[in-house]
This record gives structure tokens, C-alpha cells and sequence, in this order.
């Protein structure tokens, strides 16, 4: 879904940034197994502070959260998931931080809890932001998504190193295959850049705006241990936490044809969230490995290095 009105890509030269803040921004939901890793890894990419907010977690994510070095920002105290409230909540602690911050530029990382992300050719995503020309606000971030092999993975180290076989997320919101745009820059003085939905999309009253050819890798993980993520997806569907993001997929086939809801590209089926299928198809999802290729053969050799790690 390239949306050409929302952002182009071109290659600029010119002034860079030396100094600047890096904040990121995590929801979680019950991600007590990996959310030390993303923390670190976040760290690791050069972030001087990590926000997270817990949507009820019935585990120790908070707990790991903080004793990983992470501020817990909020609580989002509600039964059900909502995309939406989601990114109100992003977007408020991007505006909230960065108005007290003493700062011209505030660069924002928004991921997920099971989300790793890294800069490319070999560099940390603030190395790579201070090689890149000021003209840039957002950058874009190509998607691998990993599955589970034989190995175990130890909660705290990187997951790409356990479940090293992946495939390449196809979906993308620009021409230059960017499934997401999770990189946002705050600027005091320029007009306001608005995370979306699924931090695929932003908004902002200067769009379209420019964001570098080379874009982010980020590491996917929803599938760890099958004990902890049938655990998870089961206590999601059982308690029914869709509810209301599901009664917001099902519009007309005319509505999605003239807004292209970012919801429809999710599903397969339109009467199901993409979890739901996770939940359906998971016992597939660990067999799926075996036809899989290492993610360092999917991406240019340049880029097949997770910086910081290695």
C-alpha cells in the first residue's frame, strides 16, 4: 500500500546531526520473555531513554521493564486492545517528553514489544541517523519477520541469534518496500509529524515528506517459546481483547475500497484479526523454520550485520 502523498524517498546529501536525544516508545502486553531483549536492544541502538506503556499485564513485563532500564511511562487500564488509543497514547508521550526537553530535535524509535530493530551497513540507528542529512525527519524500516527453530532462546540475549530463519515482510507503505516508518523526528520549530496506526503511517501537515532510500531492519519475534506464545494468544482470544479493534474491521467493501483501511491488509480473512490467525496457524508457524532461509541471505551483504551484537 505505497502511499506516494505521505512520503517519498530520495538520496540527500548535506548537514547532519552530531547530537541529539533518541527516546523509544513500547507498548506491552504480557512480553515478560522478551522485553528485556528489546529494551536492550533499543539501548544498544544508541537510545538514552525507553518509554514503556503496560496494557494490563497479568505477568512480570513491568517489573522486567524497569530492572532493564526502562521508564514505565503509563498503564493503559482497558480490557480490550485498541489500535487507536495506542498511538493517542504514542503520540501524547512524544509530545509530552519532548516539550521538557531542551532540545531543537528529538528523535523517536516506536516499536513493539517483540520488535528488534538495527541500522544499516553495520551501524547502530544513531550512528546511522548521524550520517544522514538533516533534511530527513522520518526513516522507514524493512520487516523480518522470524520463526522458531530448534534452538532455545534465553530471555535477555537476541533472539535473531536462537531463531535466525525468517522470511521478508512483503506488505509496504512506500516505494521503497518500508513496512513500517517507526522513526519519527520531533522538531521544536517545524510543523508536527503524527505516528499512526500500527506505526506504518504518520501524518503531518508538511507531507509528503522525505525519508532516505536506506531505511532500518527490524527483527520480528511474535513466536518464542510455544508454551508462552500459545499462552498469550490463547488468554487474547479467550478474553476476547479483540472485541473492539474487530468491530472496527468490519466495514463495507465500499468504505475499504475509498479509505484503504490499514486494518484490511492484516487479514486474509476479513472476519478475522491477525492474531487470531497467529492462534489458529501456530502449530504451523513452528514447523515453518525448515523452509525458511538465515535473514543474513535475504538482505544485501552490506546490511547483514546486527549492529551492537556483533
Amino acid at each position: 500500500m505505497v502511499n506516494s502523498k505521505m512520503v517519498y524517498s530520495e538520496d540527500i546529501l548535506g548537514f547532519s546531526l552530531e547530537n541529539f536525544p533518541l527516546y523509544a516508545f513500547i507498548f506491552a502486553y504480557n512480553e515478560s520473555d522478551i522485553i528485556e531483549s528489546t529494551i536492550k536492544n533499543a539501548f544498544i541502538q544508541g537510545c538514552d531513554k525507553v518509554f514503556v506503556v503496560d496494557h494490563c499485564s497479568d505477568d512480570n513485563t513491568v517489573e522486567k521493564a524497569i530492572d532493564a532500564g526502562a521508564i514505565l511511562y503509563d498503564r493503559y487500564n482497558s480490557k480490550y486492545f485498541e489500535e487507536d488509543q495506542k498511538v493517542l497514547i504514542a503520540n501524547r508521550c512524544m509530545d509530552e517528553v519532548s516539550s521538557k526537553v531542551n532540545e531543537k530535535h528529538i528523535w523517536w524509535l516506536f516499536i513493539d514489544a517483540d520488535e528488534l530493530p538495527h541500522g544499516p551497513f553495520g551501524k547502530t540507528i544513531k550512528e546511522y541517523i548521524r550520517s544522514i542529512s538533516t533534511e530527513y525527519r522520518v526513516i522507514g524500516s524493512t520487516f523480518l519477520n522470524h520463526y522458531p527453530g530448534n534452538s532455545i532462546y534465553k530471555p535477555g540475549s537476541n533472539p535473531a541469534f536462537a531463531y535466525p530463519k525468517a522470511e521478508m515482510e512483503t506488505l509496504s507503505y512506500c516505494n521503497y518496500n518500508h513496512m513500517k516508518h517507526q522513526l519519527i523526528r520531533y522538531d521544536q520549530d517545524q510543523s508536527r509529524i503524527i505516528i499512526g496506526p500500527g506505526y506504518h503511517i504518520f501524518a503531518c501537515d508538511s507531507c509528503p515528506l522525505v525519508e532516505p532510500i536506506h531505511g532500518i531492519f527490524t527483527h520480528h519475534f511474535p513466536y518464542r517459546s510455544i508454551n508462552t506464545t500459545s499462552n498469550r494468544l490463547r488468554k487474547i482470544i479467550l478474553e476476547d481483547k479483540l472485541f473492539k479493534m474487530k468491530k472496527k474491521l468490519k466495514t463495507t467493501e465500499k468504505e475499504l475500497a475509498k479509505n484503504k483501511s490499514y486494518n484490511d491488509v492484516f487479514r486474509s480473512n476479513p472476519d478475522q484479526h491477525h492474531w487470531e490467525l497467529r492462534w489458529q496457524n501456530i502449530r504451523q508457524a513452528y514447523r515453518k523454520h525448515k523452509e525458511l532461509y538465515h535473514w543474513k541471505e535475504l538482505v544485501p551483504h552490506e546490511h547483514a550485520f546486527f549492529s551492537g551484537w556483533e
